[in-house]
Formats: structure tokens, C-alpha cells, sequence
């Protein structure tokens, strides 16, 4: 089950870029001048990074994103039970087709113009490195796989002899947990490691000195994600982000360092 969740929740992702943006009424809504000025920088970004997937129309604040409003940017549920979210972490953001949510802690604390550099590396991170992505939690999915196929022989052997054997039992339950671990680990890597490549990315693009700042700024004002480096994910657990799996404002600060010196 584990796996059969994961890889539909794949290939509905790829499925989603895939499948043509909806068409998205306007609506007259009153935009702080901090949002207007965000929501610019991000169509600027979204033209110069050559990115067909999004069209931003409003910028919204929020800790989670309703996973529904993601696929369906015309199916919000925020208060229905059991709904599952995408967290919004500090240092990132997340979009749906025509809005962009930022996390709340962070409104009001940078300028404008210093979300251009984590704008840029979101959106590189969502779209530019989205495929590869994908592609990489189903090759990390091998050890669940590996054990599903171990299952399914149990089962085999249980329906043909009406018993199940106790060693093949104990060996596939063994199986199961040291697959999840094994698992948890490269995704949480894999993950950290493609956020660290999407910083890289943006730093080329907006410039070095400026990502580095904006970082370094984030730092003195305390805008450090608690949960960054450690931690199981919360929300969807077939989501891309199954573990944290996020890089913290450290490593993210060598990153840019270290780029400046290849």
C-alpha cells in the first residue's frame, strides 16, 4: 500500500504539470504594497526563469497549504478534517497556479526585493528541478518495492498452503522496518541535497552577494526553520517532502559560499 500511495501520488504530480492550466477567474481584492511589490518580483522570476506553470495572481500568508489546492487551485479546504497540508517553511515558498503563499512568521520581516533570491530558488526547486525530483523518489522507493514484491510472495505461500510461515513472516516484517528506515534516510538526503542545488541555481541567477545577504539578514533577524536538518514531515506522507529533508540557514549560507569558489 505504501508503495502503490507513493508512486500515485507521483505520477499525479507529473500528471499535474502536465495537464493544462486551468482558467482562472480575476477577482478585485485590496494587495498590501509589500504583496504588490512580491507578486511582481515573482512574475519577473517566473519570465525570466522561462517557467509555464504558474501565473501568480495574488501572494497569501499561511503555515500550510491544503495539499487539494495544489492539485486544484479550485479546491480549497482549509478547515475540513483529515484534509492533508503542505507545510510553507521559513526560507521557502510555495505555489499553486495563480497565487504564491509565503510563511507567516516572515511577513513583514524582509523587504521586498530580499525574496527575489528565495523566490528564485522555490521556483527553481518546484519546476526547473521538479522532474528530477520525481524521477528520484521513485528510485529511492526500490527498498519498499523490494519488500512489497516480499509480501506479495508471502501472501502467495499463505493462500497455497493456508498457513503463514513464522520465519518468512518475521523476516518480511524486518524487511518492512529497515526498508522505511533506509528509505526515510535517502529521501530526507536526497531532498536536502536538491534544495541545496536549487540555492545554487538562484545564487547564478540573482547574484551571489545578494542571495548571501538576504540569508545572512535572515539570520539577525531570527528567521531560522526549527525543523530544518532533523525531523520526520508532517501533512501528506506521500508528499515530495516525506521527510523535512531541508537544508538549515548554515548549510544554505556554505552552499552560497562554496559557489562563489567552484
Amino acid at each position: 500500500m505504501v508503495v502503490i500511495g507513493t508512486l500515485l501520488i507521483i505520477v499525479g504530480e507529473i500528471g499535474r504539470r502536465n495537464k493544462p492550466a486551468p482558467q482562472v477567474a480575476l477577482e478585485v481584492v485590496i494587495v498590501a504594497p509589500e504583496e504588490q511589490d512580491i507578486l511582481r518580483i515573482t512574475k519577473e522570476l517566473i519570465e525570466q526563469l522561462n517557467i509555464r506553470s504558474f501565473r501568480p495572481a495574488l501572494v497569501s500568508w499561511a503555515e500550510y497549504v491544503p495539499s487539494t489546492m495544489i492539485d486544484d487551485p479550485e479546491k480549497m479546504f482549509p478547515e475540513q478534517v483529515g484534509v492533508p497540508k503542505r507545510e510553507i517553511p521559513i526560507g521557502w515558498c510555495v505555489f499553486t497556479w495563480d497565487r504564491v503563499f509565503l510563511p507567516t512568521e516572515m511577513k513583514g520581516k524582509l523587504d521586498p526585493e530580499d525574496w527575489r533570491p528565495l523566490l528564485a530558488s522555490s521556483l527553481i526547486y518546484e519546476e526547473k528541478l521538479g522532474i528530477k525530483r520525481d524521477l528520484g523518489l521513485i528510485l529511492l522507493s526500490t527498498p519498499i518495492i523490494i519488500d512489497a514484491l516480499g509480501w506479495w510472495e508471502l501472501l502467495a505461500v499463505s493462500i497455497s498452503t493456508s498457513s503463514i510461515p513464522i520465519v518468512l513472516l518475521i523476516i518480511d516484517i524486518a524487511g518492512l522496518i529497515g526498508a522505511l528506515i533506509l528509505i526515510g534516510f535517502l529521501v530526507k538526503r536526497f531532498s536536502r541535497r536538491l534544495r541545496l542545488t536549487a540555492d545554487t541555481l538562484a545564487a547564478k541567477h540573482v547574484g551571489r552577494e545578494t542571495f548571501e545577504r538576504v540569508l545572512e539578514k535572515m539570520k539577525t533577524v531570527g528567521l531560522i526553520d526549527p525543523y530544518a536538518g532533523v525531523g520526520w514531515g508532517s501533512g501528506n506522507p506521500f508528499s515530495p517532502e516525506l521527510m523535512k529533508g531541508r537544508p538549515t540557514l548554515a548549510e544554505r549560507i556554505t552552499n552560497i559560499n562554496q559557489t562563489s569558489r567552484d
